[in-house]
Formats: structure tokens, C-alpha cells, sequence
């Protein structure tokens, strides 16, 4: 059947008004979020409600608010208390995600001086941030400085050390890093990661796995390490409205 010339326009019409339509759709349609891991707890991180100043204090005004609390890291069954203490707490905001690390400390130990110096021995919190596809690693020692990089999720080889997350870092001692044989007490680092650096829009409601640990090496005895909860179950968080 030969459709007639008007008909014909009519239909060009149509689908042209239906491609823009399905255009527009497209590009508004809300990023596909990494699915959840079967084992993975929600864990809601609340949006700064004042401002941060990166010093190393735990007093500014954005950490006197709501925030998420990891509450002490634990051995890998998830359940046992390990020595010496740490833990964490997370905001959002401004396009950021921000960190407070916490670690009591006997004997501080921090070796690396440079990005990407980290050796294997020295006091350090371990972060892994992980979508559908990427796994993006930091390591920080008690001086703020930063070992990152970027590997495929799932991956065993280690990270490419060519990627920068743009991680900013301060630092705050109780204690004299690296000399053996006096008491020291505890570090704290605040750290902002941009959220564009871990592949968020920073939009309320936007999910990014994530696990935590931090292993220090003591006077005497071998190296320890805790965590967020039971060892290789990520946490997913989640970025609450303002």
C-alpha cells in the first residue's frame, strides 16, 4: 500500500516527536546504581550541616551534627573488640565526602613522606570505595600522606598507581612518629574525597560500597588489624537528603 504524501509527513512527525522524547529520557534518567551485595548493610550517611575545616580537630561545626558512626573497628568475625582502638565517622557535602579517622596509638609509626610511598609495615587506614565496575583504593598513614588506586571490581592484582583520587588530608599527633620506645597516644586524620573523584554526581540517594580497616604495628608483637565490621563484607552507603 503507498501511503499518501501528507500521511507520510504525519508519520515523520510522530517518530521524530518520540525520539526526542526517548533523547530526553535518556539523558535525565538517574545513573544505574552498583546492585547491592547480598551480605551488604545499608549504612545512611548524613549531608554537613556546617562548615568542616581540614585541621585535624574534631570540632568544627560539621562534626558536631549528625553524622555516621562506625563505632569501634572490629577483628575479621565482625564481632571481636581488637586493641588498640579506631574508628570512623562520614558526611557528605559541598561535593565531597569527608572522613574522621580515628586510631589510639602506642607506638606511631609513619614511613611514607611522598604520594604512593606507603610500605607494607607502617600504621595506616585502609579505604576501598566500590561500584558496579571500579574499585578505588587509599591508604593513609598518621602524617596524611596517601597511596591510591584504581582497579577493576573484583580484580586481585594490585591498583594502578597512576590514578589520582584528589584526596585532601590533614593530620593531628598525640605522640613522636617513629621513635621506638616512648608512649605515644593517638592519631586523627580528616580527609575530603571529591565524590566526582569515586564516580558520584553528589546527588541525595546515590549508593557506593565501601570498606574500612586500619592496621597498626605495635611495640612488641605482630602487626594487627581491624575493621568496619566482618572482614570482605562491604558496607553500602547511602547519601541522605540535606
Amino acid at each position: 500500500m503507498t501511503l499518501s504524501r501528507p500521511l507520510r509527513l504525519a508519520l515523520a512527525a510522530v517518530g521524530g516527536v518520540i525520539g526526542f522524547l526517548a533523547a530526553r529520557h535518556a539523558r535525565h534518567a538517574p545513573r544505574s546504581q552498583p546492585p547491592p551485595w547480598p551480605d551488604a548493610a545499608l549504612a545512611h550517611v548524613p549531608h554537613l550541616t556546617g562548615a568542616i575545616s581540614l585541621d585535624g580537630d574534631t570540632d568544627d561545626p560539621g562534626w558536631r551534627g549528625a553524622t555516621l558512626r562506625t563505632g569501634p573497628f572490629v577483628a575479621e568475625d565482625g564481632v571481636t573488640a581488637v586493641h588498640p582502638h579506631s574508628e570512623a565517622r562520614v558526611l557528605w557535602g559541598d561535593g565531597f565526602l569527608y572522613l574522621n579517622l580515628y586510631a589510639a596509638d602506642e607506638d606511631i609509626r609513619a614511613l611514607g613522606k611522598g604520594p604512593d610511598s606507603l610500605s607494607p609495615d607502617e600504621d595506616s587506614f585502609h579505604l576501598v570505595f566500590t561500584d558496579a565496575a571500579t574499585e578505588r583504593v587509599f591508604d593513609i598513614n598518621p602524617l596524611g600522606v596517601i597511596t591510591d588506586g584504581v582497579r577493576p571490581r573484583g580484580a586481585t592484582t594490585p591498583p594502578d598507581r597512576a590514578w589520582d583520587g584528589h584526596a585532601h588530608v590533614s593530620h593531628e599527633l598525640d605522640g613522636t612518629p617513629n621513635v621506638p620506645g616512648d608512649n605515644d597516644e593517638e592519631w586523627v586524620l580528616e580527609m575530603a574525597i571529591p565524590l566526582e573523584s569515586l564516580g558520584l554526581r553528589g546527588e541525595p540517594g546515590e549508593r557506593i560500597g565501601l570498606s574500612m580497616g586500619r592496621c597498626d604495628t605495635p611495640h612488641r608483637g605482630p602487626r594487627v588489624c581491624a575493621g568496619w565490621g566482618e572482614a570482605g563484607k562491604h558496607k553500602l552507603l547511602v547519601l541522605d537528603p540535606p
